[in-house]
This record gives C-alpha cells, structure tokens and sequence, in this order.
C-alpha cells in the first residue's frame, strides 16, 4: 500500500503526535507498504528528506491554522491508497479529507482530542470536527474518547492507543533517586496546582529533588526555584535519550492536568518502571490502574495530591511493585509491534 501521513508535527518538532507518527510509520514501512510523511516545517528542517526508506515533506504555512499551500501541491501531485492525518482542527486535516474524497481513497484520521479554549476557535473546530468525523475512518485512543467521537456519527471508531518503543523506554540499571518528576507543557492548565503542593512537600522532606521537565514558561515553577534552588530543577527542550534518564531515575511522575486525551508521558514513565499520581480524568484514567501502577485523584485536590505523592516517596517497596505492574502493562498493550498490526489490520479491513 502507499500510505499518506499527514500531520501537524513531526521531527524536529517535540511533541506526542510526532512520536505517534515515527513509530508507526516505521511499523507501517517495515510490513512492506510504501510510506509518506507530510508535516510542517521548522525553522533548520529541511523541505524534503527520506530516512529509513519514509520520504518525509515538510509544508510550510501561514496562521496557526496552518494553511499552507506547499501541502496542496502535495497532495496534488501525489496519490494514495489511502490517507491518514492527525489533529482534527487544523487545514492539512481538512485538506486530507478533500483529497481523499476527490481520489474516492479512505480517509483515517486521528483527532487527539483535546478540548478547545477559546471560545471562537471551539466554534470553528467544532464544526472542521464534524465534517471530518462524520467522513472518515476514525482511531480512538481511549474507549472513553471512542464514545465522544461515536456521537459525531463517524464512518467507524476503532480503539488503538499511541505506541510507544518499550525497547527503547525501559528501566535503567540503577537505583532510582529520590526524585519527583513532572513531564509536559508548563501551562496552567497541565501543571494545576502541583507548584504550590511541591512547595510543601520540599518543607515536609529535606532529602526530596523536584524536576519540572518541558518547552516553555511558568512564573510559579520559577518562582518555586528561586526558593528552593538546589532543589527544584528546570530543563527544557530535551532529547529523548535525555528524557529517558529522567524518567528511570525518578520515583515518581506526576501528572495533575485538567484533561489528557491519552497521556503519552504516563506510558513513558510506566515502561520505565515509574509509578504514577495522575489526575483522574480523560484517558489517563485508562492508562493507569488505580493502586497497581500508580494512583489517580480527583483534579484539584490539593490534599489528595500530596497525600499520594508522599505516600509513594515513603513507600519504596510498594513503588517498586507499581513499577514493574506498569512495566508489564505497557508491554502488552502500548509496545509499537502491537499497536502497529492493530493499525495495519484497521486499514486492510476497509480497503479490503
């Protein structure tokens, strides 16, 4: 099959989605089919590349709509056996589905669903959503974001989460420190309350380190440093290789946002043998098992947060246990070889 990856972001772009899009584009190229990648540009990336035998193209665009025409002529010049774009409110989505619909070819789509804020734009994406749900060949990450998406009256739903490489994120091969780990965006809405609740367990224990792990800025995560600056760290912008170390040194990794479609980091960290507080809601709720591989409180509650949160700290033992739970668990329904046949499957069922 030649298959046509249309996405939002892709390497040298960090983020979920392109992690998403490499290893199944990698799964996809390794069954034999003929693969593309179309994402947008970067500042130092170039337009046109191929690695591993994936011609990759680069658009660039204009807005944060990202229209672009580079990816019209694209498509234009292009045919496929299929189309399959990722982030349902954005142009190359909507692109996507006109191009399929013209070539008469199926049209995939990822919508990795995340709420939309303001109030305009949630208008305009809720209607892009509807146009492209109702035409298309859906992946749902989560069997709670499949029931959202069934509403929209969708060709078909199928649940296939985000893979992720268990052979590369796996456990280090030495003792974990005594570290408190938060991995994301440093947005309000992602961090919660947790700078104020790390602020008092850094009073409560003199031993503990806290690493805020990101891409941009938060003056309560700065302000958090100027207090406790041998003990708060801040990096950004890191490699995987270096993300990895974070996460296998790391007790545990907090995640207190207000919504998670999936919750990549989640299954990061588990394949590392790091147990999870999370808050309990969107599909991190799917992710982690409740006392097994982690715990899940109710978003906002401070008091639940740092009691789990030093529950987990003083329990070295119990941690060990969760992490291996979520070893084992990660392994058998997120690794790449699963989740890429699964894909592959998905397609082969509506083109056949």
């Amino acid at each position: 099959m030649k298959i046509g990856i249309i996405t939002t972001h892709y390497y040298p772009i960090i983020s979920g989605v392109s992690t998403v899009v490499e290893l199944t584009a990698d799964c996809l190229k390794k069954e034999g089919n003929e693969v593309y990648i179309c994402s947008k540009k970067s500042k130092n990336s170039p337009k046109v590349e191929e690695k591993k035998g994936i011609k990759i193209y680069r658009y660039r665009y204009l807005t944060k709509y990202l229209f672009s025409c580079d990816l019209l002529e694209f498509l234009r010049k292009n045919n496929f056996d299929l189309i399959h774009s990722h982030e349902y409110a954005y142009f190359p989505s909507m692109a996507s589905l006109i191009k399929s619909k013209l070539s008469k070819i199926p049209h995939f789509h990822t919508p990795h669903f995340h709420f939309v804020r303001n109030k305009i734009k949630k208008i305009f994406a809720g209607f892009q959503a509807r146009l492209i749900f109702k035409n298309s060949y859906l992946v749902a990450l989560t069997e709670q974001e499949g029931e959202i998406l069934k509403k929209f009256g969708a060709l078909k739903v199928k649940i296939i989460p985000n893979p992720i490489d268990t052979s590369f994120f796996k456990p280090g091969d030495f003792k974990k420190e005594n570290l408190l780990l938060y991995v994301g965006r440093f947005t309000d809405w992602k961090i919660g309350n947790f700078p104020e609740i790390a602020k008092g367990i850094l009073k409560k224990d003199g031993e503990i380190k806290i690493a805020f792990i990101g891409f941009d800025t938060n003056p309560r995560i700065d302000f958090l440093k100027k207090i406790f600056p041998e003990r708060v760290i801040i990096r950004r912008n890191l490699s995987r290789d270096e993300l990895l170390k974070w996460y296998q040194k790391a007790k545990v990794l907090v995640l207190p946002s207000k919504y998670e479609a999936f919750g990549m980091v989640c299954v990061e960290a588990l394949s590392t043998e790091t147990p999870i507080v999370a808050s309990r809601v969107g599909g991190l709720e799917e992710i982690i098992q409740d006392g097994k591989t982690g715990f899940l409180f109710d978003y906002g509650n401070q008091k639940e947060l740092e009691e789990k949160i030093l529950f987990l700290l003083n329990n070295e033992k119990m941690g060990e246990e969760m992490g291996k739970n979520g070893r084992q668990f990660v392994v058998k329904n997120f690794d790449i070889n699963i989740v890429g046949q699964k894909l592959l499957e998905y397609y082969k069922e509506i083109l056949f």
